[in-house]
């Protein structure tokens, strides 16, 4: 039986310790992409969010807006219809004027006929 030699240790040549020193480049290469994907994922995450936001926040704006212009209209239309309370209450106080006129008119000449002595003319 033959014994078998021990064989030298193995040394890696300068090829392999090259690749494997490009394999662990490429390693932590990935790593560093691995991260930065993570890392703009987020951010995109933040962007969508922040865009679901701006339309939330345009939305009310479009609500609030749209209640302003109502208000704006509802106080229009008032607006007009006290500018024509208005007109109709300076026609009513025009009539009650000349009303007032006419009566007085009356009695002054009811007191004039009674002192003339006609107290049936007077009535």
């Amino acid at each position: 039986m033959a014994t078998k030699g021990k064989r030298p240790p193995r040394v890696p040549t300068q090829d392999q310790l090259i690749l494997l020193n490009d394999w662990h480049a490429a390693e932590r290469t990935v790593e560093v992409a691995q991260q930065t994907a993570r890392a703009a994922s987020q951010v995109a995450e933040a962007a969508r969010q922040a865009a679901s936001s701006a339309v939330r926040t345009s939305k009310a704006a479009n609500a609030t807006l749209e209640a302003a212009l109502a208000t704006a209209d509802a106080a229009a239309l008032t607006a007009m219809e006290a500018a024509a309370a208005v007109v109709r209450a300076e026609s009513a106080s025009s009539q009650r004027d000349d009303a007032l006129t006419e009566a007085t008119e009356d009695v002054s000449s009811a007191r004039a006929r009674y002192r003339d002595g006609d107290p049936q003319k007077a009535g």
